[in-house]
């Protein structure tokens, strides 16, 4: 990259645009990454006057920017090379606060890109800490999370406990970009979450969203609200996955459609959504609410994977069902690596030990 394009890097300040909700504070982390850019967020609990500091992967700076005290941050870095390596910093009077290194979204023709999934995480209890240990050397792009990011009730004074304590590591290095789950709503009907994460606004107000990784679109649902035919959230998603281009379609939210757990399938959810997901050639549906894995046979073209195993209690399955691929109580991620019309997927436990892999072919149009 040149260095002159680096200097075109403008920095825009969304300022504290919401409360923090109880939200504990944190050091500066990735959110809402676009071909063009990326959002830091921060909290300071005595905000001062900060500056923030944007390099290229060989030290040459791309853009400085000051920003007046408040209490959260929200900073959007603009202008980036799609699919380049950048690190920031951000200082506050001398003081480091943090920060890390990422790679920027990558543009619509790569051929390659690399993304995990967890969900049903915020237990706060030493095996999520392990699998978060396991996720990080994992290096993914960026984490979906598929909802129940905080037990009991997705009260904000225990995000800092369970989950920047856990994820700490890797939100300087990927962005996460979750769902809402039926724990996270009790509290101000998901307060806390919205203040949390900067998330794409337009069309849900943050709680449904879709957003474009290279070849791939990403679309996250809100499950615990109405998906049926006359609600806002279904007639946007069917037009939005009818009308996308995109060579592979990915959807993430909390309940799920195939499920041989405690709770079981999502009747509603499958009669709704399933026949998007068939019509508009979606590759893999994720979600979590049972704490297990499963995934299942192609449904109708599709794979639906649960994977509500990040760190809250597991408990028991009633399958395997017609439709199971594979299934396991173990807690867990999912890897997913894109190679060009290829998926590979892999179930990791808190050991590092892969233990379901599946190879699917892009579905065809």
């Amino acid at each position: 990259m040149r260095r002159a394009a680096l200097l075109a890097i403008a920095v825009a300040l969304t300022g504290a645009a919401r409360a923090p909700e109880g939200l504990p504070p944190t050091a500066p982390y990735l959110q809402n990454g676009t071909p063009g850019g990326v959002t830091l967020v921060w909290r300071d609990a005595d905000p001062k006057p900060a500056t923030v500091v944007l390099t290229d992967d060989w030290g040459h700076q791309a853009a400085q920017k000051r920003v007046t005290a408040a209490p959260q941050q929200e900073v959007t870095l603009s202008g980036l090379t799609p699919g380049e390596v950048y690190r920031y910093r951000v200082v506050e009077q001398g003081r480091v606060l943090g920060s890390g290194r990422f790679r920027n979204n990558r543009p619509a023709g790569a051929d390659h890109m690399r993304f995990a999934v967890i969900g049903d995480m915020g237990e706060g209890r030493a095996v999520q800490f392990a699998l978060a240990r396991q996720l990080t050397d994992w290096r993914p792009e960026f984490v979906l999370a598929v909802g129940d990011i905080i037990y009991p009730e997705g009260e904000g004074t225990l995000y800092g406990d369970r989950f920047f304590g856990p994820y700490d590591a890797l939100m300087h290095e990927a962005i996460f970009y979750p769902a809402l789950g039926n724990h996270d709503v009790l509290t101000g009907n998901g307060a806390p979450y919205l203040a949390a994460f900067a998330l794409p606004r337009s069309p849900g107000n943050e709680r449904y969203y879709a957003f474009d990784w290279g070849p791939a679109r990403f679309w996250c649902l809100d499950s615990t609200q109405s998906l049926a035919p006359n609600s806002p959230q279904y007639r946007w998603f069917r037009a939005d996955a009818d009308a996308s281009g995109a060579r592979w379609k990915f959807a993430f939210f909390h309940h799920p459609v195939y499920s041989s757990g405690f709770h079981g399938s999502t009747w509603s959810l499958r009669h709704y959504l399933e026949p998007i997901f068939a019509h508009d050639h979606f590759a893999v549906v994720f979600s979590g609410h049972d704490h297990d894995y499963e995934r299942t046979k192609p449904q109708h073209g599709v794979t639906y994977v649960v994977t509500g195993g990040g760190g809250a209690t597991v408990y028991g399955m009633w399958g395997p069902s017609r439709f199971t691929a594979a299934e396991s109580l173990r807690h867990h991620f999912v890897g997913v690596s894109l190679y060009h019309d290829t998926l590979a997927l892999q179930a990791v436990d808190p050991q590092g030990e892969v233990f379901d892999a599946a190879v699917l072919r892009r579905p065809a149009d």
